[in-house]
């Protein structure tokens, strides 16, 4: 696949993803914070695709010898706080069930 290909591979997929993004929110599934984060990683994803010579000079004043190097590590960075995000609110909802299931537990026991 040349770079051509590649480039309207990743623009067809992030505008389906800010299709997909619209209507997650419109369905009450994502909250407006919700929306406008991942809209905004969509239409960055989109810029980098029509000006990358934008991310060499941020490559060149990271000292990065490749734009995919920092695509990389942006990818793993976002991954990462995502898998945090993820976690965190596992926990919380965790712990939301634990209280449920001990206030239903304490109402059984009383019968």
């Amino acid at each position: 696949m040349n770079l051509i290909g590649l480039q309207l591979v990743v623009v067809v997929f992030a505008v389906l993803m800010v299709y997909l993004t619209y209507i997650s929110y419109r369905k009450k599934q994502f909250s407006q914070k919700d929306f406008w984060f991942w809209a905004l990683v969509w239409v960055l994803a989109i810029f980098a695709v029509f000006f990358p010579e934008s991310l060499t000079r941020l490559m060149q004043s990271m000292q990065l010898g490749r734009v995919m190097d920092l695509l990389f590590i942006a990818s793993f960075l976002l991954l990462f706080a995502l898998v945090f995000f993820l976690y965190k609110t596992v926990r919380e909802n965790q712990k939301k069930v634990e209280k449920v299931v001990e206030k239903v537990a304490l109402k059984e026991s009383k019968k």
